[in-house]
């Protein structure tokens, strides 16, 4: 079916036109505030990108200081981001420091490890760190922590001591599902390790110990929480006191400056397309991250083509979960639909289609007339109110012409996939649904061409003179979002072709692919 351009009005009917009706006059991109000497600690980011890591302040002692995740001679920050980050993995609380053999970084919820004359990064032991230290003891008194009971067991036997249903449901579950689109049986054990005891009643509170962890939940709540064990490292004295000291968070940012991805990676992009026809917006990120990877024209007013259906995807979902609109609900096709739809038109009028089915049909295959119908019965207006709601100032479809900007698009689809919070809220059920039909969108010749290994969430549009495509890439490093929107080109498909390499220069920076020496058989 044809992907189609975004619908525009006329009179008091929406067409699917072939003329543009100017572009909004948009702001520049803001100016970072000054930070250099002189600066105050409120001048700084709470955390910011650094030469091969990022630097976090979070979880610091003290106000003006931070620790460090990077790759040198070990890669801390690639294996961080694969296990989760500040998400699941907590903020570093030190810098990495030797211990029996051992180099370690602590984390509030765990701690990375690797041999001292070797560069293999894995989760560490904690627990058992703590107790090969004598704190066991101390634990099960101070912090009831049950005490270990025999490691010599066979795997299965110790995962048949995850006898207490919600610790178990928690141990084996997703710990971000917004962020991993899928987590198994060895996830688990890369994060938690293996059970180290029985679930032991302390008061009011089931815990249960493992190598990397404990899970604790009050005895009338199914909730799960996970102690910041890392944390244990530090306060007691594991970690040496000269590497739990944070350090300037203004030098490490001085120190940073031109040498950070964002900076490499739009230098790059930039190179990439400076040769290539049209007019070019590009948004990439750390999907929720208010920092880019690449900002070029991010604040241009585009026009959104196709790309407005993922607009019609939230606004649907929101009205279904205010109790307005039910996705059984039948919708007739009429003349006015056909008459604003390019060809082919998939219903001809008098058909019905309920509304989900319109709603896939317009995601997944782009389909115009289930898109312009169901669009017709949630309102244009209601859409526009709700972005203007969530903030979105340029963006819009109750115009002639529906217009957006790279980084407008970028935050509507981060708000729909639950990686970055919002007015309405949707639950987790909801962002699968809605991620399930992103991820179900068949035309793939743009910023999934080159990334078969990574799924994609994403939507594109098209007319004779340009080309765009919206998405969240997920990769082991986290989602990265990338929007990339094209006008005035002379030529679709080179442009589409060059909108597939600037995405695969984006997710290859953030996730670098990793190539096997094969020997030749025969």
């Amino acid at each position: 079916m044809s992907n189609g351009n975004a619908p525009r009005r006329t009179g008091d009917s929406l067409r699917l036109g072939r003329r543009a009706f100017g572009r909004a006059a948009v702001g520049a991109l803001a100016a970072a505030p000054f930070v250099g000497p002189g600066s105050s600690d409120a001048d700084l980011p709470v955390d910011f990108a650094i030469e091969n890591g990022h630097h976090y302040r979070q979880a610091s002692p003290e106000p003006n200081a931070g620790f460090a995740v990077f790759n040198g001679r070990r890669p801390w920050w690639d294996v961080y981001r694969r296990a989760g980050g500040p998400h699941v993995v907590g903020y570093p609380i030190s810098l990495p420091y030797a211990r029996d053999g051992l180099v370690v970084q602590a984390f509030s919820y765990e701690a990375i490890q690797a041999p001292f004359h070797g560069a293999n990064l894995a989760p560490a032991n904690v627990l058992e760190l703590l107790d090969a230290a004598g704190y066991a003891p101390w634990l099960h008194h101070h912090r009831r922590v049950p005490m270990p009971l025999d490691t010599g067991a066979t795997m299965d036997a110790r995962l048949a001591r995850l006898t207490d249903d919600p610790i178990r449901a928690a141990y084996f579950g997703n710990p971000a599902p917004t962020r991993f689109l899928a987590w198994d049986q060895t996830q688990s054990l890369r994060r938690f390790g293996l059970p180290m005891s029985e679930p032991e009643r302390f008061g009011q509170t089931i815990v249960q110990r493992f190598q990397r962890g404990v899970l604790e939940r009050t005895v009338d709540s199914p909730t799960v929480r996970v102690r910041p064990v890392g944390r244990l490292l530090v306060e007691l004295g594991l970690a040496p006191k000269d590497r739990t000291s944070p350090v300037s968070s203004l030098d490490a940012l001085l120190a940073a400056a031109g040498r950070t991805i964002h900076e490499r990676l739009t230098a790059a992009v930039r190179a990439r397309i400076r040769s290539e026809p049209g007019t070019w917006a590009v948004w990439a990120a750390n999907s929720g991250a208010n920092r880019p990877l690449v900002a070029i024209e991010p604040d241009r007013s585009m026009r959104t083509l196709s790309v407005w259906k993922v607009l019609l995807l939230r606004e649907a979902f929101r009205q279904r979960s205010a109790g307005l609109l039910s996705f059984d609900e039948r919708l007739t096709m009429d003349e006015t639909v056909v008459e604003r739809a390019d060809p082919p038109v998939s219903l001809e009028p008098g058909q019905q289609i309920d509304v989900g089915t319109a709603l896939e049909h317009a995601i997944s295959v782009s389909d115009n007339a289930s898109a312009i119908l169901l669009a017709d019965r949630v309102g244009y207006q209601n859409i526009d109110f709700d972005l203007r709601r969530e903030g979105l100032k340029v963006t819009t479809i109750n115009i002639n012409e529906p217009l957006t900007t790279a980084r407008e698009m970028a935050d509507v689809l981060e708000r729909i996939v639950g990686l970055r919070p919002g007015v309405w809220q949707p639950t987790l059920a909801e962002v699968h649904a809605m991620r399930g039909l992103l991820l179900s969108e068949t035309r793939t010749d743009r910023i999934p061409r080159w990334l078969r290994q990574h799924p994609v969430a994403h939507k594109t549009g098209d007319f004779p003179d340009a080309a765009n495509d919206a998405g969240v890439v997920y990769t082991a490093m986290g989602p990265v979002t990338v929007v990339v929107l094209v006008d005035q080109t002379p030529n679709r498909e080179r442009t589409a072709a060059a909108i597939a390499n600037v995405a695969r220069m984006i997710v290859d920076a953030v996730d670098p692919p990793v190539f096997e020496d094969t020997v030749p058989s025969g």
